[in-house]
């Protein structure tokens, strides 16, 4: 027999540890060409689709490449109404606001931010919530495009980006929930969604019934006591149908299931629901984690969308789920009757010229020559997908696993446009082999290349551009010589100067209520080897129809560092709201327009060098 020693055990113990340690590193390792996202059925019923994972995700492990999202500003201005929600526009359904992103309020009085990928095609589930985007991650730039030299400067979004990461641990086919916040489902048709108060008072019911049940148990008799539960259960449940109670609808309804959501919580009613089998995501869903973002190879697009796993060609490269938009008109931009721009006063439009420009969110959008309607792709990664006749590597292509409304194919447009859910979606299919890292490219159709052929040939510089950088520039200028009063004042031009609140109670003032206050810089000089600058902190004095009617002087503070000033852009000073920015639909062929949606059941001519009017 042979007799292992003491320190050889040692030894042999630390190996197999090894080896432990190796197997649940690997175990994490993703495999790179699996599908990691799926777009699916959803669990929840009546939502449509939704978005899954198609393996398994570690707490805060990145799921969904960076996506983009699109402002659209004072949209109930310019189409003359009071509120958003007096127009059938779905993508106030799938819209977020202004203050989840960085810089967005500065756009204009009132700003929505059409979030693709993560931000449209994810469904919220309160109980479940697995998924988060990570806005650390969340950028602000032009992509390198410059309105001093760059026709393209302006016709793509500055916001990009958009990553969602994983809340905890997600099985594979576990479906992805997202939160809306609870002010989302604040209408009628939501009013009894359980929010998290509500899982929490029903775990208190769901304690007590059990409770409740273990002690009547005890004294009635077999048969009645084996029925006693399911009744029970029935007779609470019936309550919904005299009481409207949002903890009611958050108990189970099958009594086998009782003691295991008692201990583990009434959230776990719907988690195995919340799970498809990885075959049904194959067979039932498309992967949409296929593409991700990346500098476009194609000059002036900025960003575009790059393979990350081999496509074969006849492959579907991703879904592209539609928003219908029931009117292009609906994108279009007005003057105001007193000004260029809406402000904070009851402002009307000023529709007796015609639209002024068009909002960003039509560059990301199909129409066809015939068609008033526009088609807004929400995928993960298709809004970069980008034009090009002769590199094309791509086509659209109706989606048969996708389109949750097949009949409106058969419909005229009329009867289904104003449905407030979305019903269509295409398919990017891959034409030729695409290579790891190769951009994805489609053809936009002859109209967009026309249209855009005449900008830039037609487009000049904007006057004094070559000095221009937007906010966000300039706050990353660390070294920036800030201007004083005697250099010129900031709010003369594009931009707004303003002092961060955090540096007051440093130099001994009380606090106030806010973030940042309008200021001026009186001087600038050097201290200790550092340029330091006094300043003077103003409020704004409004009348009472809430007009800013001056500004006055509230104290000066001196020697504060370059750190105190934070620049805020004017509303509609950025690239995207100048009207010499590029705005075009991308063209649907023609062969995939369905006669039933044509005024004379088939596709006019094309006529150059026109494009159809707003």
């Amino acid at each position: 027999m042979t007799i292992i020693s003491r320190p050889q055990t040692l030894y042999l113990c630390r190996i197999a540890s090894l080896f432990f340690l190796i197997r649940v590193c690997i175990s994490y390792q993703h495999d790179e060409n699996e599908c990691g996202v799926y777009f699916a059925p959803s669990t929840i019923p009546g939502a449509g689709f939704g978005m899954f994972a198609g393996i398994d995700y570690k707490e805060g492990e990145a799921i969904t490449p960076g996506d983009l999202v699109v402002p659209y500003s004072d949209f109930a201005f310019h189409n003359g109404v009071d509120s958003n929600r007096d127009l059938p526009f779905i993508w106030n359904e799938y819209a977020w606001s202004s203050r989840s992103f960085d810089y967005m309020d500065e756009e204009a009085i009132s700003t929505s931010g059409a979030s693709f990928g993560l931000g449209a095609a994810v469904n919220c589930h309160f109980p479940l919530l697995n998924f988060v985007d990570d806005y650390e991650t969340m950028k602000f730039d032009g992509a390198g495009l410059h309105r001093s030299r760059d026709p393209g400067a302006g016709a793509i979004t500055p916001y990009h980006n958009r990553v969602g990461v994983s809340m905890r641990h997600i099985p594979a086919g576990m479906e992805l929930f997202l939160s809306y916040g609870e002010g989302y489902f604040d209408k009628p048709e939501y009013s009894m969604v359980p929010f998290q108060e509500d899982y929490k008072a029903g775990d208190e019911v769901l304690d007590k019934f059990v409770n409740f049940r273990n002690e009547i148990i005890e004294e009635l008799k077999p048969n009645i006591a084996h029925s006693f539960p399911e009744s029970m259960l029935s007779l609470i449940h019936g309550f919904k149908n005299i009481w409207s109670s949002k903890v009611l609808n958050t108990l189970p309804e099958n009594p086998l299931v009782l003691d295991k959501i008692a201990d583990q919580g009434v959230e776990y009613v719907h988690y195995n629901r919340s799970i498809h089998s990885i075959n049904f995501l194959r067979e039932y869903g498309t992967c949409m984690d296929n593409l991700e973002a990346k500098q476009s190879t194609i000059e002036q697009a900025g960003r575009g969308a790059f393979t990350r796993r081999p496509i074969v060609a006849g492959q579907t490269i991703a879904p592209v789920p539609l928003v219908h938009v029931p009117h292009r008109i609906m994108l279009s931009t007005y003057p105001a009757k007193d000004g260029p721009y809406p402000d904070l006063d009851d402002d009307e439009r000023d529709a007796s010229l015609g639209p002024r420009h068009k909002q960003l969110l039509l560059n990301y959008c199909f129409g066809h020559r015939d068609l008033r309607m526009l088609l807004c792709p929400y995928g993960v990664g298709t809004a970069l997908v980008n034009h090009s006749k002769e590199k094309a590597n791509a086509k659209m292509v109706w989606s048969e696993k996708s389109t949750q409304h097949p009949e409106w194919f058969e419909t005229p447009v009329n009867e289904w446009i104003f449905s407030l859910h979305s019903g269509l979606a295409f398919d990017f299919v891959a034409t030729k082999d695409i290579a790891v890292g190769e951009e994805v490219l489609i053809d936009y159709g002859d109209e967009w290349e026309a249209a855009w052929q005449e900008h830039i040939h037609t487009w000049t510089p904007p006057l004094n551009s070559e000095d221009y950088h937007p906010s966000y520039e300039l706050d990353r200028m660390e070294n920036l010589e800030v201007k004083t009063i005697g250099e010129g004042y900031y709010s003369t031009r594009t931009y707004n100067l303003r002092c961060r609140e955090v540096f007051r109670p440093l130099w001994g003032l009380l606090p106030f209520d806010g973030v940042s206050y309008p200021c001026h810089a009186i001087d600038r000089y050097d201290k200790d080897g550092e340029t330091v600058y006094n300043v003077e902190i103003l409020l704004r004095v409004h009348n009472e129809e809430g007009t800013i009617c001056e500004e006055e002087l509230e104290e000066v503070l001196f020697g504060v560092p370059r750190q105190i000033f934070v620049f805020e852009d004017n509303p509609y000073s950025r690239d995207h709201a100048q009207t010499w920015s590029f705005r075009h639909d991308m063209r649907i062929p023609d062969e995939l327009i369905p006669s039933a949606w044509l005024p004379n059941g088939t596709c006019s001519e094309p006529v150059q060098g026109t494009s159809i009017e707003f």
